[in-house]
């Protein structure tokens, strides 16, 4: 058995970073890939601003595909690329960006 305070320490060390870089992850919504996946049906879309950008359809590829029948979508799919996506809080997708240029 080992009993070298330095392995124990450098155990320590690596939690710690690791607890740290998973903080700083849920803070910044994780990468937009990863937060894709928590995306469903219906939820609400809003921009960095709170402006309403439209509504989930589906998830398309690495893109979120918002409602058509949307009153801010003109009657066409518009899309959120997953890059954009800040954070998931309840039944909200947060962008990083404001509402202006936030579809394509």
């Amino acid at each position: 058995m080992n009993n070298n305070p330095n392995d124990k320490s450098r155990g320590q060390d690596q939690q710690s970073q690791q607890r740290m870089q998973e903080q700083q992850q849920q803070r910044q919504g994780g990468s937009g890939v990863a937060s894709l996946s928590q995306v469903k049906e219906h939820m609400d879309v809003v921009g960095s601003d709170g402006t309403h950008i439209g509504t989930v359809d589906k998830v398309e590829g690495n893109r979120i595909k918002l409602t058509k029948k949307d009153s801010s979508s003109d009657g066409q799919h518009h899309y959120i690329d997953a890059g954009s996506i800040s954070s998931i809080e309840g039944n909200k997708v947060k962008l990083s960006t404001s509402g202006k240029g936030s579809m394509s």
